[in-house]
C-alpha cells in the first residue's frame, strides 16, 4: 500500500469510527459519535525533544488524529527523544498504546518518557509494554 493509500485509508478509518452504529436487543440503533475535545493533544519539538501534551481520552476515535499529527512532524526527523505529558489525559485504550509503541519505535533512543500518567493508565499500559520502551514517572 502506497503512503498516499494508507493516508486515505486511515481517514476513512477515521470517519467510520466516528460514527460508530450499535445495536443492543431489540433497542433502536444509536450513534455513537463524540464531538472532539475541547483542548486536543499537540505536539512541540523543543531543543531536540518532541513533547506530546496528550488530552482527554485517546482511543479510537482520537488516536487516527494524534497519530496524523505525529507523522506530519516525523517526517522533519529533527528529534532525538519522546517525552510524554499526560496530566491532562482521561483515558487509555490499546490504539492510543499502539500510536505510543509507533512513536517509541521510531525514536533514536527507543523509549518514551511518559509524566503524569494516572494509575489506571499506568497499569494498562504496563501490561501492553512487555519489552519496557516506556519510562513512567
Amino acid at each position: 500500500m502506497t503512503r498516499r493509500e494508507t493516508g486515505k485509508f486511515h481517514q476513512e478509518i477515521a470517519k467510520l469510527q466516528a460514527l460508530r452504529i450499535s445495536v443492543r436487543g431489540d433497542a433502536p440503533v444509536e450513534s455513537r459519535h463524540r464531538e472532539p475535545e475541547k483542548d486536543s493533544s499537540t505536539l512541540v519539538i523543543d531543543e531536540g525533544i518532541l513533547i506530546v501534551n496528550l488530552v482527554g481520552r485517546i482511543d479510537a476515535i482520537s488516536a487516527p488524529d494524534l497519530l496524523q499529527a505525529y507523522e506530519t512532524i516525523a517526517k522533519g526527523g529533527c528529534f532525538q527523544e519522546i517525552r510524554v505529558e499526560a496530566e491532562k489525559m482521561t483515558y487509555l485504550s490499546s490504539t492510543g498504546v499502539r500510536i505510543l509503541l509507533l512513536m517509541a519505535a521510531d525514536c533514536q533512543k527507543g523509549k518514551i518518557h511518559i509524566r503524569h500518567m494516572n494509575d489506571t493508565a499506568k497499569k494498562f499500559l504496563a501490561v501492553n509494554d512487555p519489552a519496557g520502551r516506556f519510562l513512567v514517572e
